[in-house]
């Protein structure tokens, strides 16, 4: 009986890692594209120096 309880934790924790997985990932994207946003807006309003 233990050991099908222990398998049945050891599974119950790979879904919640599973889950933890795509919910970090699913927080990434916005993240990311917020990101680019950022830099493409103050590559607009701070340009760099002129190349030489």
């Amino acid at each position: 009986m233990n050991i099908r309880a222990e398998a049945e934790i050891s599974l119950l924790h790979e879904k919640i890692d599973l889950l933890r997985e795509q919910q970090v990932a699913e927080l990434i994207a916005p993240l990311k594209t917020l990101l680019e946003r950022t830099l493409s807006l103050e590559n607009r309003l701070l340009p760099g120096p002129p190349p030489a």
